[in-house]
């Protein structure tokens, strides 16, 4: 007759359920996720994938005492180490998302899955990291896409890593431009329009055109801090000021554009005739 010895509890210090907005469903394959001390780079730790379809971290450097409680003897911790900054990076290896670094602070002061700090869009779901659509995904059917490649007004640069705003019908979905100033924002359309009376009420699929507001987070800074290859941190992103828009070449320019939307055709983003988008840094 078998007889238990030892029970051993560990402890999962840091789990994360990634989402997709444009779908709104949970991404639970394909993505590369790992994590490391933010003063220890080299100490690089890698997710599991749960049963959930969520990412979890075991073994993460210095927190040891943490995720086994009870001790190497069976005794209780008498000082478990103080909280520390972790920075955690994400790939997408089926190029749906754009790869993204966030910072961290574990032990987290909460029970559960990873809540981004408030304010990170759409900021709908305290437990879900949302993730930005890679500028090469495909658009899914019901979905509807605005597209751009974004370049500064004055030096013709690209416009890495700008947040891009998008606002229809009371809603705001939230895109990314890569290091090369290419972005997609992915969004199901809106509900679609209808005539009071008339018969039948809904107006033809070529009819249906919605209203929408752009505005664009931008700092030229942001690029020329980081080292090659370092990819900027989800803060770093937000925390950009409202750039400045120029919808034709001769101005004038402005902090929101007011663009249509119509059902079936994907919304590329122009400054007049030119195949991208003037962007600049807004007022200090």
């Amino acid at each position: 007759m078998a007889q238990l010895l030892e029970t051993v509890t560990t402890v999962t210090l840091l789990g994360i359920r990634f989402w997709d907005a444009a779908e709104d469903k949970q991404v639970s394959d394909g993505l590369r996720v790992t994590a490391w001390p933010e003063t220890a780079p080299a100490l690089v730790v890698g997710a599991f994938h749960t049963a959930s379809g969520n990412y979890a971290f075991q073994g993460l450097p210095g927190l040891e005492a943490l995720e086994y409680p009870a001790g190497s003897e069976g005794g209780a911790v008498a000082s478990p180490p103080a909280s520390r900054p972790f920075l955690v990076e994400v790939y997408d290896q089926l190029h749906r998302f754009l790869p993204c670094r966030f910072q961290v602070t574990l032990p987290l002061p909460y029970p559960g899955l990873y809540r981004p700090a408030p304010g990170s869009p759409p900021d709908d779901n305290p437990a879900r990291f949302y993730l930005f659509s890679a500028p090469t995904r495909s658009t899914a059917p019901g979905l509807a896409a605005v597209r751009g490649c974004l370049v500064e007004q004055n030096t013709d640069r690209p416009a890495a890593y700008t947040v891009l705003e998008i606002e229809v019908n009371g809603r705001r979905w939230y895109g990314l431009a890569d290091e090369r100033g290419c972005a997609a924002v992915l969004f199901p359309y809106p509900t679609f329009i209808t005539r009071l009376g008339a018969s039948p009420p809904g107006l033809p699929l070529s009819q249906q055109i919605w209203p929408l507001t752009l505005r664009i987070r931008y700092s030229p800074s942001l690029v020329a801090g980081l080292v090659a290859g370092e990819l900027p941190t989800l803060g770093q992103l937000l925390n950009q000021p409202e750039a400045t828009l120029w919808p034709n070449e001769i101005g004038p320019d402005t902090t929101a554009l007011s663009l249509n939307l119509t059902f079936a055709q994907e919304l590329v983003l122009r400054t007049g005739s030119q195949p991208t988008l003037w962007v600049g840094p807004g007022a200090s």
